[in-house]
């Protein structure tokens, strides 16, 4: 019980409850919780018997837990963060018995969140087990002290022991995550770590209290932004079950963010109710970037820069290529979202408050350089959307400009409306024109599909200073959109138009012009016609 306030109807105290997991009475006497870096008084002599459970809590607290089941009370109990952070029972010779690292997530439901919740074990039998194998108590008191766990005798999925992360303390040193303990007998031998280009392992210790953290010590140093391949085998989990295949991990040494290297790449600022905004970033440099070195934040309606979160506050590797999701509850997002196993995704503390109607996120390094950053605006919208709740702006051009409206565009409906971690539906690859102005697509099919919802006009100019308007007319000549009413151009670039004419509306199926007109300080003028085609039977095959 990290949080009980508000009260459902337990005493508003904070306590934990263990249970004698073996076959044989436990003597307590000098034993200790650690919280985060807070540590409990010792525990009094107790005896606890086989398959019994014991609350443990501070003085006051025990004389009204009590009346619950059996209890002892500390003079000293470590306060329990509501955020999350990671429990452990010691032996009084240090031994670790037991650790945990809680999360508000696991509660499920937000307002369970908000406290007088307990979390509780499901699967006694996979105690060391973190992941799915806690849960909030559904008993009616907000929890179970002293009694068997509301949600207890479940059987949970376990799967594969599994390397998470790896990243570089320093130049000869990896730090290897796993997704749960690891018995630390298999886990030091070196030749369970096989590494590419000739690494070795010279030293492996197990960090504890958790145990699922492994210490590399390499026998020579890492070259920087040089990615190297870590395979893992034969390492068993705190349950002692095997990993089923060898597993094939890639981690390297990291080197700062320079201005450029990230993107932001999908945006989501009006989620559905009870979900989450969430925002992606990527990596289109040859750089590895440690995650816990970026910041993100927003704008104040004065143009500065409002409170700043670090994205990680452990180190986590953005490899070149990569995309990545941030948000506050990736449970929501997955939830929320058509998300593959493939997408990458991060939870964080806290996202920077992300208006509907309009706003900004900025990225920017921990020394306080800007990386990338958007001002966004939901007009920037497929128009013709019923509703911009929990549809996601999509970046068109990784390498356009971030502050331009064209080069965004919302998520495809066939995709779920939003794609976070991986590749973006209406993500276009940059392409070069074969003449000065060019149509790509010819044909074009704007009804939100995901599948050639825009074109763009490409240009390439054969000078500086030149200036352009365009027009779109259809076959008769009637103007239906003054798409660029007057633009200075740059060497090269594109205007998008995605079928909807001046107010708004969708285009009849037919074949359009844009008439672009050049013209420079010179007195220099130029007209160009090209033809595209607005059409809505194309199918995607």
């Amino acid at each position: 019980m990290a949080d009980p306030s508000p009260v459902v109807q337990l005493p508003i105290y904070e306590w934990i409850e263990i249970k004698n997991n073996s076959r044989e009475t436990i003597q307590l006497s000098g034993w200790k919780l650690v919280a985060g870096n807070s540590v409990s008084s010792s525990f009094p002599s107790y005896l606890l018997p086989p398959d019994s459970l014991l609350i443990v809590c501070n003085t006051p607290a025990a004389l009204l837990l009590k009346n619950y089941g059996s209890v002892i009370g500390l003079s000293s109990f470590p306060a329990l963060n509501n955020e999350g952070e990671t429990l452990s029972l010691r032996a009084p010779n240090g031994k670790t018995i037991h650790a945990v690292t809680y999360s508000p997530t696991w509660y499920g439901v937000s307002w369970k969140q908000e406290g007088g919740w307990s979390l509780e074990l499901i699967d006694n039998n996979a105690a060391c087990w973190s992941t799915d194998n806690w849960t909030a108590s559904i008993d009616s008191k907000g929890g179970s002290p002293g009694k068997p766990n509301s949600q207890t005798g479940k059987t949970i999925p376990r799967a594969a022991l599994a390397p998470l992360h790896a990243y570089a303390l320093d130049a000869k040193t990896i730090v290897t995550s796993f997704n749960r303990a690891v018995d630390s007998n298999s886990a030091v031998n070196k030749v369970a770590y096989a590494f590419t280009r000739d690494y070795v392992a010279e030293s492996i210790r197990i960090l504890p209290p958790a145990y699922d953290q492994a210490i590399i010590t390499l026998n020579k140093s890492l070259e920087p932004d040089s990615i190297l391949t870590m395979t893992l085998t034969s390492i068993m989990d705190c349950g002692f079950g095997k990993m089923s295949q060898p597993f094939s991990i890639q981690t390297g040494l990291a080197t700062a963010a320079q201005k450029g290297s990230l993107f932001i790449n999908e945006i989501l600022f009006n989620p559905r109710p009870n979900a989450f905004d969430f925002a992606e970033i990527g990596n289109k440099s040859k750089q590895l970037i440690d995650l816990s070195t970026i910041l993100i934040s927003n704008r104040t309606s004065a143009g500065q820069l409002g409170t700043s979160y670090k994205i990680r506050e452990t180190p986590l590797l953005l490899f070149p290529h990569q995309l990545l999701a941030l948000t506050e509850d990736t449970s929501s997002l997955k939830r929320e979202y058509l998300i593959p196993a493939i997408a990458q995704l991060c939870q964080v503390k806290q996202m920077p408050t992300m208006p509907d109607e309009e706003g900004s996120l900025v990225m920017l390094t921990i020394n306080g350089d800007i990386i990338d950053e958007v001002h966004y605006n939901e007009s920037w919208h497929f128009p013709l959307l019923q509703s911009n709740e929990g549809v996601s702006l999509e970046r068109i051009d990784r390498t356009a400009s971030s502050t331009n409206p064209s080069n965004w565009h919302s998520a495809a409906s066939t995709e779920g409306f939003a794609t976070p971690g991986r590749k973006n539906s209406q993500e276009k690859l940059t392409t070069t024109s074969t003449a000065l102005f060019e149509i790509i697509p010819a044909a074009f099919s704007p009804d939100g599909d995901g599948w050639q919802d825009y074109c763009q006009l490409s240009y390439t100019t054969r000078q500086n200073g030149q200036m352009a308007s365009i027009t779109i007319v259809d076959a008769s000549g009637r103007i239906v959109k003054r798409l660029v009413p007057q633009a200075l151009l740059a060497t090269n670039g594109y205007f998008s138009w995605n079928g909807t004419d001046e107010k708004g509306q969708l285009c009849v199926p037919g074949n359009y012009l844009f008439i672009v007109e050049l013209f420079d300080l010179n007195g220099n003028r130029s007209k160009r016609r090209l033809p595209v085609v607005v059409t809505y039977s194309f199918k995607k095959v």
